[in-house]
């Protein structure tokens, strides 16, 4: 599933709160929570779109699109911790085996929230608490405009974006991506469609062609940046077991 981080100086490990925090389910819970029950019943964490019972899903778009603090506050954590503490055990047997290689670096982007950094450490220092010193973490506010292929490649070896979509058309239309390549960085994001899922015959010749589209996407971006995609899981809530059958 996850490439283990390249040997290189950067050992650092970018994120954000849309990833560690699963803001699709406390969307459709702020909406209503039986909105949010019936996404669970429908086998949320294996969907292949943000397409859910009974929620139209340009109303789902827009509404996801102004969440604030108030659904932040709802949100459950994710199993993307899983994904961040292997790269930072990887990362850690990296460091002793070469020590040259540098610290790990943890970094936290709480855009859009207007959230403090002192509410948004805590709120990570219970994800990472168990790395003490040995892992630093850096908390940013910035757009994704800001959050350049530049800093990327100056400072990450893996990053973890639930809306990579907007940072890759933000940075290809600006033209940051080609001045500046970054394909020895990897970018995980869901496999998701995220505009119009195709049909079963669309499905069919595009594979009778070549690869199926992640995968093709994946190849396509290659020369730009380690694309990776993985599954929804991994951005989903993790939930005690049998809650889903409870519902």
């Amino acid at each position: 599933m996850q490439k283990p981080p390249p040997e290189t100086t950067n050992k650092g490990f970018y994120t954000d709160m849309d990833s560690l925090y699963d803001t699709r389910l406390a969307t459709l819970d702020l909406l209503d929570t039986s909105l949010a029950k019936a996404a669970l019943k429908n086998d949320y964490i294996n969907r292949d779109e943000d397409r859910f019972p009974h929620v139209d899903k340009s109303l789902f778009k827009s509404l996801y699109e102004t969440r604030d603090l108030e659904v932040l506050e709802r949100a459950i954590p994710t199993k993307a911790i899983d994904i961040i503490r292997e790269f930072i055990k990887i990362a850690l047997k990296q460091n002793i085996d070469t020590p040259a290689v540098g610290s790990v670096e943890i970094y936290v982007n709480v855009w859009p929230y207007k959230v403090g950094k002192e509410v948004a450490t805590e709120m990570c220092k219970a994800l990472f608490h168990a790395f003490g010193s040995q892992v630093s973490i850096h908390m940013l506010n910035l757009p994704p405009e800001k959050v350049t292929p530049a800093f990327f490649a100056e400072n990450i070896a893996v990053a973890l974006m639930y809306d990579y979509d907007i940072w890759l058309e933000i940075h290809a239309k600006n033209d940051n991506l080609r001045k500046r390549q970054i394909p020895s960085v990897t970018l995980h994001g869901p496999k998701l469609y995220k505009q119009n899922k195709p049909t079963e015959s669309e499905l069919k010749d595009f594979t009778r062609e070549g690869p199926e589209p992640f995968r093709a996407m994946e190849i396509g971006l290659s020369a730009l940046i380690g694309m990776d995609f993985i599954e929804p899981e991994y951005f989903s809530a993790v939930l005690p077991l049998g809650y889903v059958q409870s519902l």
